[in-house]
């Protein structure tokens, strides 16, 4: 049923995502055969929450949330996050279970999306570090003691020195101001 979101397989940074609200409603979408094809995914009505975090063979050892202040473009890349305590604790449940059942083991940047009713849906898990984990260390998080005390089963980073704390990556900014591909 419909609404749904249909994006390239092949990321483009948010650039290559449309909302379809109906089946009469044109898709401006193609995909080619350099393309991995198009991606249909239910449409979650709610408030999207971003999750940079650090798996050690399938356990969750850091965690920190932040939601988007700015971006580029509608669907596009962030550029301003605000990084706030994780108060969540079906948040923090959800990333234990995706992070056990999928085996995961490093970095990755996770983009949920919290209805009415409190659940999380995931959409979207990069298993790589991005430029907002390299804040991580500046707003109080110790990514070199979860990496050292991986067998304690603590998870750091839920609560930070002070909150919120809003980071402008201009970097990103400039990089994908100045690429036409994104």
């Amino acid at each position: 049923g419909y609404p749904v979101v249909v994006k390239q397989a092949r990321g483009r940074a948010g650039g290559a995502v449309q909302v379809l609200r109906g089946p009469h409603e044109p898709l401006r979408l193609r995909s080619t055969r350099s393309e991995r094809g198009l991606l249909v995914e239910r449409f979650v009505e709610g408030t999207d929450v971003s999750v940079e975090a650090l798996f050690l063979g399938g356990r969750l050892a850091v965690m920190v949330t932040s939601r988007v202040v700015a971006s580029l473009g509608t669907h596009g890349v962030s550029v301003v996050r605000e990084f706030v305590d994780c108060t969540d604790d079906v948040l923090v449940q959800d990333m234990q279970a995706l992070g056990r059942h999928l085996g995961l083991d490093g970095f990755a940047n996770v983009t949920a999306r919290r209805d009415a009713e409190g659940r999380h849906w995931v959409f979207e898990v990069d298993m790589r570090p991005n430029s907002w984990h390299a804040y991580l260390p500046g707003i109080g998080v110790d990514l070199a003691a979860a990496l050292r005390d991986e067998g304690d089963g603590a998870i750091r980073g839920l609560r930070l020195p002070r909150s919120p704390v809003t980071v402008r990556n201009l970097s990103r900014a400039v990089l994908y101001a100045t690429s036409p591909r994104g």
